[in-house]
C-alpha cells in the first residue's frame, strides 16, 4: 500500500480519480478507520492508504474487513487500472 495524505479542498472522488481507481466508496471502504463514519468530513492531512499495482485484483483487503468488494463498485469487482498504450504499425 502506498501512503498519501490529503490535501486542501480534496475529497474521496478526486482522490480516488488521481489514483485511477474506480469508486471513491473503494477508498472510503480501504480507509475508514481513519476517516470515520462520514467520508465527507475528510480532513486536510490525513493519510490514507492507497492501492497499489500487484499481482491481485485488490479485493483482498476489503474481504478481510469483512465487506463485500462488489458493494462498493456498483455491484462489479473492483480491477486495478487498465494501463493503455499506443503502438505504430509501418
Amino acid at each position: 500500500m502506498k501512503k498519501y495524505t490529503v490535501k486542501s479542498n480534496e475529497d474521496l472522488g478526486s482522490i480516488a480519480r488521481k489514483f485511477w481507481l474506480s469508486s471513491w466508496k473503494y477508498l472510503y471502504e480501504l480507509n475508514k478507520e481513519v476517516i470515520g463514519d462520514n467520508p465527507d468530513l475528510i480532513k486536510e492531512g490525513t493519510k490514507l492508504d492507497i492501492p497499489q499495482w500487484d499481482f491481485t485484483c485488490g479485493d483482498e483487503k476489503i474481504k478481510e474487513k469483512g465487506v463485500d468488494p462488489r458493494s462498493y463498485v456498483n455491484g462489479s469487482m473492483y480491477k486495478y487500472p487498465w494501463v493503455a498504450y499506443s503502438r505504430t504499425l509501418i
